[in-house]
């Protein structure tokens, strides 16, 4: 089931509103735990499942950028593994603004089909 997430080919335009959903998404989970009343987490079971849906929220959330990287490598017809590169410090910082800017293939390659109204 999750092996499709990494499959396929992503555009530029889908690539960067995922990641800033993914984005979103985890201010809005932090959001909610500070907002949470302190007498709430002073019971520690409460505070143990907000713990645990908060890693649950960070673990998705990690899966879902992966996927964004390794389609989007698709897209220009590279290998997935090249999200290592985004690992190295300063260096990620530049594969990031590098898949922003390139363009994918514009014909099918190894990867699949030319995604929808690619940007």
């Amino acid at each position: 089931m999750i092996e499709h997430l990494f499959k396929g080919r992503i555009n530029r335009k889908n690539f960067i509103l995922g990641f800033f959903t993914s984005i979103a998404t985890l201010i809005v989970a932090l959001l909610l735990l500070i907002v949470l009343p302190g007498k709430l987490l002073d019971n520690a079971i409460f505070a143990t499942i907000v713990s645990f849906l908060w890693v649950i929220i960070v673990v998705c959330v990690i899966v879902f950028n992966l996927s964004l990287l390794v389609r989007r490598w698709h897209d220009i017809g590279r290998s997935g593994w090249m999200i290592i590169f985004t690992s190295i410090p300063y260096i990620g910082f530049v594969v990031y603004i590098y898949l922003v800017i390139r363009k994918g293939d514009v014909k099918p390659n190894k990867y699949g089909p030319v995604p929808n109204k690619s940007v």
